[in-house]
């Protein structure tokens, strides 16, 4: 139970660090999305429309949130049954316009008849914000079933108007062998993918604009390496959309 104890000492560290903040109000949410497949660093884990449910708590820069993709068709398995969940802590705090960001994901596969095991990844993440122009860095390992590193680099642009916030992100990615051996069957470290996402967060008029938002995006990703792409012979880049709902309350009244 190696990752247990990993996860222990994590969610500890996480709870000292935080209680170093002055003033937070805790806040909980849920969310809910319709997406037109599921793209994840490039591979196509299912290429009809999925339902992505999530609930969330958020205190002293800490979030905790439950996350599952539920099949809409019968591409997998009967359709409306759970594929994946995903269960993630995170902290993250901001030092002006730098911001940094760790945490861990632990993955459960139940919709892939053991293609998958139970898995999981620390991760850490460093961004800086200049006026509109955002950039990030982030690095996950997994260290129960690849025990391979994963980067991403990313940049981008948003914009806030009266009730809309649109913006659009460009990310790249970058894995060592044991990494795409994993996923993709090859042996061989080298940037795997690269995503566009055009995306705008619409708040209602009104006072609703304090507990709902709606987001849709339009998403492109593309396996960079042939080698890599060419265990996906017909996924020759994926076009995307989404739209979702997203629900949170403020204890402070914020």
């Amino acid at each position: 139970m190696k990752y247990v104890r990993c996860t222990t000492i994590t969610l500890v560290i996480l709870f000292v660090t935080i209680m170093g903040e002055v003033e937070a109000q805790p806040m909980i949410g849920a969310d809910i999305a319709v997406k037109a497949k599921y793209i994840w660093r490039g591979v196509p884990f299912n290429t009809e429309p999925v339902l992505w449910p999530d609930v969330w708590i958020s205190w002293y820069g800490a979030t905790l949130t439950g996350w599952a993709s539920i099949d809409l068709t019968d591409i997998k398995q009967e359709s409306m049954e759970f594929t994946d969940i995903a269960i993630i802590a995170d902290y993250t705090h901001s030092f002006g316009q730098i911001s940094t960001s760790i945490g861990y994901l632990h993955y459960i596969y139940p919709g892939y008849a053991g293609a998958f095991p139970t898995t999981g990844e620390f991760y850490a993440a460093l961004g800086a914000g200049f006026g509109p122009i955002s950039a990030a860095f982030t690095g996950y390992y997994d260290l129960m079933e690849v025990n391979g590193l994963y980067v991403s680099p990313s940049i981008s642009a948003s914009y806030a108007f009266d009730y809309a916030s649109p913006a659009i992100t460009v990310s790249a990615g970058y894995a060592e062998g044991k990494h795409n051996n994993y996923y993709f069957g090859i042996d061989k470290a080298g940037f795997t993918d690269i995503t566009t996402t055009l995306s705008a967060t619409i708040a209602p008029p009104g006072g609703l604009g304090n507990f709902l938002s709606i987001g849709v995006d339009i998403n492109y990703a593309k396996i960079i390496d042939s080698e890599l792409a060419a265990q996906f012979p017909d996924n020759d880049g994926n076009f995307w959309w989404g739209i979702g709902l997203n629900l949170f309350y403020s204890f402070g009244g914020e």
